[in-house]
């Protein structure tokens, strides 16, 4: 170990000196585990023990595993470098008392109010001048990095002073990682900021849900969970008050993470309230700064020696520090619509109308609400009988649940609140009573909030939520979370500005612990809207809580393939917003027309969680389009649930991946071509994994989606069109059609297109997955560009394709003679030139590897096969 002093005159630090002054802050952040791994070899640029004053190109360099740190004296400023030596991230230097300092903190106070509701947020900071301008008067070295010591510089005369208060800075390495802690011990501050420089054309890509646009510069992205915003309608652009109340940063998903077009990803790893400053205050600077009492943030870099997109390794890295998405179970890639257990279409019940009309569907979700207010019961009976008959037809069914109990003396589950409220188990408010707010969960409604923060009050809402599982539910919707207010006090003490964000990973630890504890371990749905930091490694799924049934581009369609490949992008690869919207608002229900309906299933087909909703909430109690009175609506769901459905094998080895890696399932076009930062700002198309490129059309009345098309061959899945990419192109769109492209060299495995659900089932009448184990169905577009097309399954099944040119009839094979003998015959096949080079080749038969003269196929699978190759 190499210790480093530099001594300094001792002069009197305005401000920095002056700040409130006390004992040292115990009531640290709640901080993700981290594991320092490795070892970084740590070479001081200056070799001296002691210097009589600071050399202002003082400096240290830290050499790590794919990381570079250069630490700077005088002012006090870090740089990263990346494994080829490129500077990524700069450090500013000294600040101006704003805060744009390498490092900074201040005091001063916080004030909040409630905006309409409890669960919006009315937020401002009266700070006093940050303190901002440092000199290293201490370096401790070791073999993961180096602590620091920082004297502030009084303003008014250029010099530091050793008695005023000192910064102290752990500066540490891991594989492309770099994390920094700073504190004070002898004052409290209010807020902590970092700064550093930004080039014009930098892209700031992830944060968690965000609806109004993919690359951030330009705003001040702040993170505090809170209702969604209201659009403004679909004649209204997103801006600083669309959505309403609090602008474009508004989300119920926060995640205080972006990956940065420079090569670089960042946390903020703090639960307070913080904010990002994106190139607005400075166009040559960002900033973060929360209101917490100390700071850390890791600053992620490629890997060494890894052929992904290096996007995916910072993606891979966040979440390895904070915690992997959970797998979800196999059933719940299905489709699901909301059906209640009464709910009919014409003489028959809805769950059998879907399965008459040839609507491939795997689950439902009823509106029977056990939180707050019990809604279940005295129907026990009666709804256990229902979900027992559904699952006859294929049929998994959720609840809803919450974690609220309601205070109203005419609950349902009044005994159960009071047995809550002897025991202390809500959430306090500032008067030291249990804090009640009001919302909207099937009726206005007081509620108090469980504290999990206290392991008694965890356990007892599990005993809640065997309630669903008694009576045959798979699953909830598990809704809200975001009404903890600022001035309550959990059970250990955290302040509800600390509690706020952290409360949502603990109440999505709290349902995962107990469901994985009981008889449906491994087999269960929660589908969340709200969630923080690491709540990904706790629930299967998330939606995207409750969008405008319209094309209300800050709150309506548009806004979902957004909030997809943002959250995405922050480590929630499983998610999906509400076909069709739930308020009927601003638009009013004329919106939420076929138009609407027909367009939303298609997108939301081409995400994890597929989800339809029912509802048309609004100040009239309109009604929305349903694809039982719309034959435009039911025909794409005939189409494209099914194809969602069929690419099971496809989405859960995605999922496997997700949870190895963090890598999303609705992908950014960037994070496929880093080598395309113009790309950053696309918000309208997305990869569906490395294989689908999905172009929803997202605007009323368009019958064409304009694309701008990453390089390589393309295949238009519908129309078995070859289109050429490295341009802007334009693909036909009409109503019935989603533009969907299929990459060269990206097999995709599909189930048999009978397929009706992914549960199991009982009726003769209806098609499980064992009635389709022993096929799969896989389609490649390879060119003899490329050369080649290959995937693997989670399971371990490859699939690989080589064409050189030049198709013949592979021995022991006969030609089918129809396209029904193809989809049954033992060994046969098919060829059709379609024309400008492209010839489609389908073959028949047990899992082999074969020879058709320039085709080659190796297989792995002890499936039947039914391959439908494009050769071109």
């Amino acid at each position: 170990m190499c210790r480093l002093f530099v001594v300094i005159g001792l002069l009197a630090v305005a401000g920095c000196s002056s700040g409130k002054r006390g004992p040292a802050d115990t009531d640290a952040d709640t901080d993700f585990d981290v594991d320092i791994d490795g070892d970084a070899d740590v070479v001081p640029d200056v070799a001296a023990d002691e210097a009589d004053e600071v050399d202002p190109g003082l400096s240290w360099t830290l050499d790590g595993d794919g990381v570079t740190v250069v630490v700077h004296a005088d002012p006090f400023s870090l740089d990263v470098m990346d494994a080829s030596g490129a500077t990524v991230l700069e450090g500013l230097g000294a600040g101006a008392g704003d805060g744009y300092g390498a490092m900074a903190w201040t005091t001063g106070e916080t004030s909040w109010a409630s905006m309409l509701s409890p669960g919006y947020y009315d937020f401002d900071a009266s700070l006093d001048p940050w303190c901002d301008d440092f000199v290293v008067t201490d370096a401790t070295m070791s073999p993961s990095g180096m602590d620091l010591v920082l004297a502030p510089r009084d303003p008014a005369t250029g010099e530091p002073d050793l008695d005023g208060v000192h910064a102290h800075v752990g500066v540490s390495l891991r594989r492309s990682t770099v994390r920094i802690d700073a504190s004070v011990t002898d004052a409290t501050p209010r807020a902590w900021a970092a700064a550093f420089s930004t080039t014009a054309g930098e892209a700031f890509m992830g944060f968690g849900e965000r609806f109004t646009r993919t690359d951030q510069r330009g705003l001040d992205m702040y993170s505090w969970a809170e209702e969604g915003g209201m659009g403004q309608g679909e004649d209204a652009v997103p801006g600083p008050a669309n959505p309403s109340p609090n602008g474009e940063a508004m989300t119920y998903y926060p995640v205080p993470f972006f990956i940065s077009t420079r090569g670089y990803g960042f946390w903020l790893d703090s639960t307070w309230r913080n904010e990002f400053n994106l190139a607005t205050d400075r166009d040559d600077a960002w900033r973060v700064w929360h209101i917490g009492t100390d700071l850390a943030f890791e600053v992620y870099l490629p890997l060494v020696a890894d052929e992904r997109p290096w996007p995916y390794h910072l993606i891979d890295l966040f979440t390895q520090a904070t915690g992997r998405p959970m797998l979800p179970p196999a059933w719940t890639f299905g489709p699901r619509r909301r059906i209640n257990h009464d709910d009919v279409q014409g003489a028959v019940s809805e769950i059998q109308a879907m399965r008459d009309l040839d609507l491939a569907i795997t689950a439902a979700d009823d509106a029977v609400h056990l939180l707050p207010r019990g809604s279940h019961v005295g129907r026990e009976t009666v709804l256990a009988e229902w979900v027992s008959g559904a699952a006859t037809l294929g049929y998994r069914v959720n609840c809803y649940v919450n974690p609220y109990l309601s205070t109203a003396a005419d609950s349902n589950i009044r005994e159960t609140y009071l047995d809550g409220l002897d025991r202390g188990y809500y959430i306090q408010g500032a008067s030291g009573s249990p804090e009640e707010v009001f919302l909207v969960s099937g009726g206005l409604v007081s509620v108090n909030t469980v504290d999990f923060t206290n392991p008694d009050a965890t356990a007892w809402y599990g005993t809640l939520l065997d309630w669903a599982s008694a009576m045959g539910y798979s699953g909830f919707m598990y809704d809200f979370g975001e009404y903890v207010q600022p001035g309550s006090v959990s059970s250990t003490g955290l302040s509800g500005e600390q509690y706020h964000n952290l409360f949502l990973a603990l109440y999505m630890k709290a349902v995962h612990d107990h469901m994985q504890a009981g008889p449906l371990a491994n087999d269960w749905l929660a589908f969340a809207r709200s969630g923080y930091t690491g709540a990904s490694a706790h629930v299967p799924m998330v939606w995207s809580g409750d969008p405008n049934a319209s094309f209300d581009p800050a709150d309506g369609l548009p806004s979902m393939v957004r909030a997809g490949v943002n959250i995405g992008i922050s480590g929630v690869p499983h998610w999906g917003g509400d076909i069709n919207g739930f308020h009927c608002m601003i638009d009013g229900d004329e919106a939420a027309d076929e138009e609407l309906l027909v367009r939303w299933i298609q997108q939301g087909s081409m995400c994890s969680n597929m989800q339809d909703q029912d509802s048309c909430a609004g100040l009239t109690g309109g009604v929305k389009a349903s694809i039982f009175d719309s034959a435009a609506a039911q025909e794409a769901w005939r189409t494209y649930a099914r194809l969602h459905t069929r690419l099971f094998p496809y989405f859960y080895t995605l999922a496997h991946e997700a949870t190895a890696t963090g890598a999303p399932v609705m992908r950014h076009v960037f994070l496929e071509n880093p080598d395309r930062p113009d790309l950053a700002g696309v918000d309208d198309a997305y990869y569906l994994g490395p294989a689908l490129l999905v172009a929803p059309v997202v605007e009323r009345g368009a019958v064409t989606r304009t694309v701008d098309l990453p390089a390589g061959h393309w295949l238009d899945f519908t129309d078995h069109e070859v289109v050429e990419g490295g341009a802007t192109v334009v693909l036909d769109a009409p109503l019935a059609k989603l533009p969907l492209l299929l990459r060269d060299g990206h097999p995709i495995v599909l189930l048999d297109p009978t397929i009706d659900t992914l549960a199991q089932e009982t009726s003769d009448e209806v098609v499980g997955p064992t009635d389709v184990a022993g096929v799969y169905d896989v389609v490649a577009f390879v060119s003899t560009d490329v050369g080649h097309a290959s995937c693997a399954l989670h399971d371990g099944d490859t699939f690989s394709f080589f064409w050189t040119g030049g198709f013949a009839p592979p021995a022991g094979y006969t030609p089918a003679s129809s396209e029904a003998d193809l989809a049954s015959c033992a060994l046969c096949y098919l060829v059709d030139d379609l024309g400008s080079g492209l010839v489609r080749v389908r073959i028949t038969g047990p899992a082999s590897d074969l020879t058709a003269g320039g085709l080659s196929v190796f297989t792995s699978s002890d499936r039947t096969l039914r391959l439908d190759l494009f050769l071109f």
